[in-house]
């Protein structure tokens, strides 16, 4: 039988679909807003005045925009998930944990009546899903509303044939987006340093451009080929400098700022994809950049204060489900050491400025007997693991060190 729980849900789906029209009248406004964000994480805010400025323009557009949303989507969105109790805001997770039963109990108990039911608002939750563009920075809700959905639609199919789709969280697709961003001016484009599936585009754009000027400077006597040739080279070597100068930025801080080191990993992957455009006819003297080799240091050699690497390491030990043991072997829950990790790295706990990913994870590896973490895992968002752990670690970590 469908439960009063499971009404609600209904009526949540109810109100959903007779919102459709509303919500598509603010596509331009959702679209305008994710754009702007994009433009925004362009910036280079905190390390020049007049990418600040831009920023600060693009911010008060975005908060104008977002209070236009606010009001008229998400305050009655809101509104109709507490009037209905379905689940709690502060844990928008709860909309699949707290009704999961009641649609487990519906599978195993229902009549014909029932179905008839289930099979309607199947076909208006599909029309809402497909029609609307956004998830209206509901998308934890979302993810879990479809995923409990899901479970429910996918049984009561009538033809035994999977019809709905597990929307997940629909990514609002930004490449176009992008695109108006960093190649506003073709002749003088960007580089898409938020989107790196753009560095063809970019590259054919200044190619061209170049190309362009030097038919006007040699005039009869132009070789395009060795024009290309000369302009990919000259790529490389500016590169190269580009990301020399980023480790000599870091130098000057003492640290290795995220921004910085983000810039660096950004250009080098820029490097290799022209790199591998050359065909090695002439080596560049320039194109290796000579880096230390990697050691990952044991805790007792990398802590400011080796005093507290027990205390610290307690901290993994009484998570609800404890990730390490005694002996401080891997138990579970590879996204806590990350977020563990960025606490300590947030707190200045080590004596040693780390410059990626990669020696992060090594780092964690050779400390901990069992644990296997990759350096993607550092750049995932780790929702869950964040949401538990990081304010609770740095604030005990805060304690530790005073």
């Amino acid at each position: 039988m469908i439960t009063d729980k499971t009404k609600a849900l209904f009526h949540f789906i109810d109100f959903l679909h007779g919102n459709i029209e509303k919500y598509k009248e603010y596509d331009n406004v959702m679209s305008d807003l994710h754009l702007l964000d994009h433009e925004r994480n362009t910036l280079e805010n905190k390390i020049n005045f007049a990418e600040k400025l831009k920023y600060d323009e693009i911010q008060e557009t975005i908060n104008q925009k977002f209070s236009v949303i606010e009001s008229n989507i998400l305050n009655p969105f809101k509104a109709k998930v507490n009037e209905l109790k379905i689940c709690d805001l502060k844990d928008r997770t709860s909309i699949f944990n707290k009704n999961i039963g009641d649609i487990k109990s519906l599978k195993e108990n229902f009549s014909k009546k029932d179905v008839t039911e289930i099979l309607r608002y199947n076909s208006k939750y599909i029309e809402f899903r497909t029609v609307t563009k956004h998830t209206y920075f509901q998308d934890i809700f979302f993810n879990y509303f479809d995923r409990l959905l899901k479970i429910l639609f996918d049984f009561f199919n009538e033809n035994n044939k999977i019809e709905f789709m597990a929307f997940e969280v629909k990514s609002y697709t930004i490449k176009e987006d992008y695109k108006k961003i960093y190649f506003k001016d073709i002749q003088s484009p960007s580089f898409p340093f938020k989107d790196l599936s753009l560095v063809p585009d970019y590259y054919k754009l200044i190619e061209a451009a170049y190309i362009e000027n030097q038919k006007v400077i040699a005039s009869s006597i132009f070789n395009e080929a060795a024009a290309k040739e000369r302009f990919k080279l000259d790529e490389i070597d500016k590169t190269i400098d580009l990301i020399k100068s980023k480790h000599d930025e870091s130098k000057r801080w003492g640290i290795q700022p995220k921004f910085i080191e983000h810039s660096i990993s950004i250009f080098e992957h820029y490097l290799q994809w022209l790199q591998d455009k050359t065909n090695n006819s002439q080596p560049n003297k320039k194109l290796k950049i000579e880096a230390p080799i990697f050691k990952p240091k044991l805790f007792k050699d990398l802590f400011k204060k080796p005093e507290i690497i027990d205390k610290c390491l307690n901290l993994l030990r009484e998570t609800d489900k404890p990730c390490i043991n005694e002996d401080n072997k891997y138990l579970r829950n590879k996204g806590a050491f990350v977020v563990w990790f960025n606490a300590m790295e947030y707190k200045e706990i080590f004596n040693f400025s780390f410059s990626n990913d990669i020696e992060r994870a090594e780092t964690l590896n050779h400390n901990f007997e069992g644990l296997n973490i990759s350096e993607s895992l550092f750049r995932s968002p780790n929702t869950r693991a964040n949401e538990t752990y990081k304010d609770s670690f740095r604030f005990d970590i805060t304690g530790i060190k005073h």
